[in-house]
């Protein structure tokens, strides 16, 4: 199964003049191919609909680090999600969410450090726009995201932070040393940090002048 978590966002309070949000994320295992399907189910009773979604790599087995519960957010154009509070690493993803009744214009807000994917449709008083913000983060500290609004923003938004892989690379050195002596040769090179690595060593015969 490609599936291995998924979890909902908790939304509270779920609803801000009729916007009612719901987030959740899934965990495809590593090597699966073909296509990953998401579905959305909604109640009979809801006239508008909007399904929005993401896919993210380089993320841990059990990427999940911080979800506080959403809130409602209300009349203004530069809405902002609750904070996340102290990461629990210094490498996540951090995911702004927003969601609200209406046909917005959304924009980047200054907290916006990569993208942000919006879907809107319908008119201001009939429709739904949601928004999801995207940052990276290489520190612990708390973060807040935003977006900016054509018009007052009237609904609700979350956020929440997914801890990152640890980086791997690949660094390649190379060393050489002019000797006068028969004598055998250890060459040695100084890294930073602990690192498994591989290496060899190879002698090549000078001409005579």
């Amino acid at each position: 199964m490609g599936v291995a978590a998924a979890v909902s966002v908790p939304a509270v309070p779920a609803r801000r003049r009729g916007a009612h949000m719901t987030a959740a994320y899934i965990v495809v295992a590593p090597g699966k191919n073909g296509t990953t399907t998401y579905t959305g189910t909604f109640s009979a009773t809801s006239n508008y609909r909007a399904l929005l979604a993401v896919q993210y790599r380089g993320l841990t087995a059990n990427p999940l680090d911080v979800n506080p519960a959403s809130k409602s957010t209300v009349q203004t154009r530069n809405p902002e999600s609750p904070s996340t509070g102290t990461l629990g690493q210094q490498q996540e993803l951090v995911l702004g969410l927003f969601a609200e009744k209406g046909n917005d214009n959304w924009g980047p807000g200054p907290n916006i450090s990569i993208r942000d994917q919006a879907l809107s449709g319908g008119t201001m008083e009939t429709g739904v726009g949601a928004v999801i913000t995207t940052r990276i983060v290489s520190d612990s500290a708390p973060v807040t995201e935003s977006i900016y609004c054509g018009t007052t923003f009237d609904g609700v938004s979350g956020i929440a932070s997914f801890k990152g892989a640890a980086a791997e690379e690949t660094v390649a050195a190379l060393t050489y040393r002019i000797v006068n002596s028969t004598d055998a040769v250890a060459p040695q090179i100084t890294i930073s940090g602990s690192r498994s690595a591989v290496m060899g060593t190879s002698t090549f015969k000078a001409g005579s002048e």
